[in-house]
């Protein structure tokens, strides 16, 4: 089965291989032979002799021999399940496209909150899956709304995955942004690295940091509570923790109501009508089977009620 750790400040600080031969199980050497072929991986990429890991790392395992050690809190686990309803916006044998309501953490979780995990395993027991059969194949942020897809089965995930590394899958953003922009259509790109870990924001840019590119097209100039807004879209030419905010506050038009990557004196005039970022995954769009996927999810309720 696939599925990840999200690590925690228990474990932080710990050596990768010390961590997962306590928690998966599995003899040594297939251990070592799955983090070789990266079936193991640490935050997308391949496990390395020199890693510590880090609170909020994420662990995720893809080979399907490979399970967690059973544990009293691992079994409690397992039977966690949750109705988030959830609108499917598109279904098919090996997939699904869910509309993501803000909120909700895609990756781990804390305490009391909505966990996409659960819901996942509230569809598998509606519909008679095996366990841990659905699976998201990449992420939103807990507050950003929108299209996830979630592969079915092992094979669908591998597929799904792959297109995603080799860039044949376009995801589509809206967000309603600060002020009005000097150039109407763009592409930014810039070196984004995590920041130190405990330190906000979360993510900076920096010299030395990854190269990540975009395309934003302002969609609608307006006006409202007596402040300047674009409605935008955006297209990521790349994936990095962030990526959209941090490069709209860095192009001094914050996504409205974002409170770490933030204009604050904006965010007061909206904080009566919103309580996230106003950043939406509207559309995905690929080929699967030959045959063209192409997914909308319309404004949610606090995007129209900022345009209208």
């Amino acid at each position: 089965m696939t599925f990840e750790i999200t690590i925690n400040d228990r474990e932080s600080g710990v050596k990768p291989k010390n961590f997962l031969k306590k928690t998966l199980d599995v003899n040594y050497n297939q251990l070592i032979k799955a983090i070789k072929n990266k079936r193991i991986t640490l935050n997308t990429k391949k496990i390395k002799e020199d890693d510590v890991l880090k609170t909020n790392d994420i662990i995720k395992v893809w080979d399907e021999s490979i399970t967690l050690r059973k544990t009293k809190s691992t079994e409690i686990l397992e039977k966690d399940v949750e109705n988030l309803n959830l609108e499917i916006l598109k279904k098919t044998s090996d997939f699904l496209i869910l509309n993501k309501n803000p909120g909700v953490v895609v990756q781990g979780a804390y305490h009391n909150e909505l966990s996409l995990s659960k819901h996942l395993r509230y569809l598998e027991q509606k519909k008679k899956l095996n366990s841990n059969s659905l699976f998201h194949v990449h992420r939103l942020d807990k507050d950003t709304s929108g299209c996830l897809i979630i592969g079915n089965g092992q094979e669908n995930i591998r597929s799904l995955n792959k297109l995603f590394q080799e860039k044949k899958i376009t995801k589509i953003y809206s967000a309603i942004c600060s002020s009005w922009f000097d150039k109407k259509e763009d592409t930014i790109t810039l070196n984004l690295k995590r920041n130190i870990p405990n330190s906000l924001p979360k993510v900076i840019v920096s010299n030395d940091g990854k190269p990540t590119k975009l395309k934003y097209k302002v969609i609608k100039e307006f006006e409202k509570n007596n402040q300047r807004l674009s409605l935008i879209e955006i297209q990521l030419i790349t994936g990095f923790m962030h990526q959209i905010r941090v490069t709209m506050f860095h192009l001094k038009h914050p996504i409205i109501g974002d409170t770490m990557y933030s204009n604050v004196r904006i965010n007061e005039e909206f904080k009566d009508i919103i309580s996230r970022q106003l950043l939406h995954a509207s559309k995905v769009e690929f080929m699967w089977k030959n045959k063209k996927i192409l997914v909308n999810s319309k404004y949610p309720q606090d995007f129209e009620e900022i345009l209208h």
